[in-house]
């Protein structure tokens, strides 16, 4: 006969309907096994004889019975077993069947996902003197049991078997989907959404959103910007749901702004006797980003523009005095970004002709200044067949299984790399 305990119940001659043993998957893949899902029911008997193990509180001072009415000891046992989060022991033949807590603290009840949950305390057989109730109860543990991890000797030093949960990861399982898509122009718009998982029972007390920074941020590839990053909290705490965007630009914004917009233009009237040149450039930063700083940089990018489109700063150009005919500055009073407009008289160009127009110059034209990016060479080369799949490694969450030496598929290679330890997580799932 098993002894069963719950929430200090000690449920007298129970009967075991129900002792299931289930393994559960990740929520996201069904790919990695996470936790043992206990579902437990039982028969016991509520008596008034049985009142000291069944409501120790309805014991008074003297030791005596504080009632002997099987419905008020009922009442009593009722509320003690529907408390969710509470110590759960099943004892057979000595050997305890409910996991060990990772902390080893008597003091620690919930299980790895805030449970144990009771879901029915039901009375089958009601008389006078005694009810049969059925108490039916479910719990989620962390496995990862091990044999003898230590020696453990009896009095005549002979090796007494034993079993032992050894300590585990916080975070149970970390799965995403990826995907990437090419637009008309061959900018990539690359997406992750995925979900990571804690257990409730972490030797830390970590909560899910402090894994975020490790399990729920992705880094921009070179080239890219982070376009969106959406986190979703599951309503029981222990989950994070994310959804990253990247996309490709052209060319990136130049420091400290996140965002940058802006163009140029140049006319010429009477075959480039006179010439004038055409810029503005808007900056949009962060929260922390110094709004002087965008002014700053913006001024930089427009004025420098109207030199580098007068064509003085390219060797053999005959250089062209610059007017500056008029600028200005604009700033958002209560979001971060500025605006610098400016507009610049070119004095005649001898060279620079461009399909008999006198004035252009496609180098000047094409230079944005203080970013990265280059233009593309003469003609639009097909680069489907050179990105691979569009330039990115597409990668899946790398499979885990505690109970094996970790194995895992590389980035750049797609070779299998082992040595990871029992327990240890694969280096993309960090």
């Amino acid at each position: 006969m098993s002894f069963v305990t719950y929430n200090g119940v000690a449920l007298p001659y129970p009967f075991h309907t129900q002792f299931s043993q289930e393994p559960v998957y990740d929520e996201v893949g069904q790919t990695d096994q996470t936790l043992m899902r206990y579902n437990i029911r039982v028969n016991t008997i509520v008596h008034a004889d049985y009142l000291p193990m069944l409501a120790p509180e309805l014991i008074n001072n003297a030791g005596a019975k504080a009632t002997l009415n099987p419905a008020m000891i009922m009442a009593v046992v009722r509320n003690n077993l529907r408390q969710p989060r509470k110590t759960l022991s099943v004892i057979c033949n000595g050997e305890e069947l409910i996991p060990q807590r990772q902390r080893g603290d008597e003091t620690t009840t919930v299980d790895a996902r805030n449970g144990p949950l009771p879901q029915t305390v039901d009375i089958q057989q009601l008389t006078n003197e005694s009810f049969l109730v059925t108490f039916h109860v479910i719990a989620h543990y962390y496995e990862r049991i091990d044999v003898n991890p230590e020696v453990v000797e009896d009095g005549d030093g002979n090796p007494i078997p034993h079993v032992l949960n050894l300590p585990g990861n916080t975070v149970i399982y970390n799965r995403w989907t990826e995907s990437v898509d090419l637009d008309r122009c061959m900018f990539s718009t690359r997406t992750r959404e995925g979900t990571f998982a804690i257990r409730s029972d972490n030797f830390e007390g970590l909560t899910a959103d402090l894994l975020r920074p490790r399990m729920g941020v992705l880094g921009v590839p070179p080239g890219f910007r982070r376009d969106s990053a959406h986190y979703t909290a599951r309503p029981d705490g222990l989950a994070i749901g994310y959804r990253i965007v990247d996309k490709e630009l052209f060319k990136m914004p130049p420091s400290p702004a996140y965002e940058a917009d802006g163009d140029y233009s140049m006319s010429t009237t009477n075959h480039g006797a006179q010439c004038w040149g055409d810029a503005w450039c808007r900056l949009k930063g962060a929260k922390t980003t110094p709004q002087h700083l965008l002014i700053i940089v913006a001024v930089a990018v427009v004025a420098t523009k109207l030199r580098v489109g007068s064509g003085i700063l390219f060797a053999g150009q005959v250089a062209v005095p610059t007017f500056l005919e008029q600028f200005s500055v604009q700033v958002g009073l209560y979001e971060n970004w500025v605006m610098v407009r400016g507009r610049a008289r070119y004095g005649a160009r001898k060279k620079g002709r461009v399909n008999g127009i006198f004035g252009m110059d496609w180098n000047a034209m094409a230079i944005s200044p203080f970013t990265t990016g280059s233009i593309p060479a003469q003609g639009a080369p097909t680069e489907w067949l050179h990105r691979g799949t569009a330039g990115i490694l597409l990668q899946a969450a790398a499979y885990y299984d505690p109970s094996l030496i970790g194995t895992q598929i590389t980035q750049a290679t797609g070779n299998l790399s082992a040595g990871l330890q029992p327990g240890a997580r694969p280096a993309n799932n960090q």
